[in-house]
């Protein structure tokens, strides 16, 4: 079922390649050599800056940063944090075997990292909030993909969480100053005077 799965996310694959992938699962044959459990070799590297990976398993190659900037928080969620997901996906646009819509991809992954990140509670979105009801931090997500070998989820999910832990925010102090300065006035006279 995992793998029909698989095969209904790229739709434009021809039927014979479909056939194919699964004659091969089935009878535990894939074409780098590997067994069904084994798993390509993987290797990251944190960047200069804080919330900069990058990421390869096999030949796909993930880079990932994070940007933070402090902003109002939805009326409906007054005390979390916010994050967006941006992906990049042009460097597929070169893979000639590739036949998936790129736009329909761009979206469905960017839709399954925030599913995962909000089951995972990887992110702790009260922890974001700055004054409830004024300023929550804003983490914007920024994938790229610089080249696909057949498994783009696992080193996406992987660089976003290792992202998320290489980086600290800023830390924020308020300063809260008056509109206009006042004199402070008397309702009445205490009665001792």
């Amino acid at each position: 079922a995992e793998y029909m799965g698989i095969i209904k996310m790229y739709k434009a694959l021809a039927k014979n390649d479909g056939e194919f992938v699964l004659e091969g699962l089935k009878g535990g044959i894939r074409l780098d050599g590997r067994g069904h459990l084994d798993y390509r070799e993987m290797s990251f590297a944190y960047g200069k800056k804080d919330g900069q990976v990058m990421i390869q398993i096999g030949n796909t190659l993930i880079y990932t940063t994070l940007c933070t900037t402090v902003v109002q928080p939805f009326a409906e969620k007054a005390r979390e944090g916010i994050y967006k997901i941006n992906v990049d996906i042009s460097a597929l646009q070169a893979e000639t075997d590739f036949n998936v819509q790129l736009n329909d991809l761009k979206i469905e992954i960017s839709r399954l990292v925030e599913r995962i990140l909000i089951s995972s509670k990887a992110i702790d979105k009260d922890s974001l909030c700055i004054i409830q009801g004024k300023l929550v931090w804003m983490i914007t997500i920024n994938i790229e993909i610089l080249s696909y070998d057949g498994n783009l989820i696992d080193p996406i999910c992987m660089s976003v969480l290792l992202s998320l832990q290489n980086i600290t925010l800023p830390h924020v102090c308020l300063l809260y100053t008056s509109p206009s300065p006042r004199d402070a006035t008397l309702s009445r006279m205490p009665s001792s005077a």
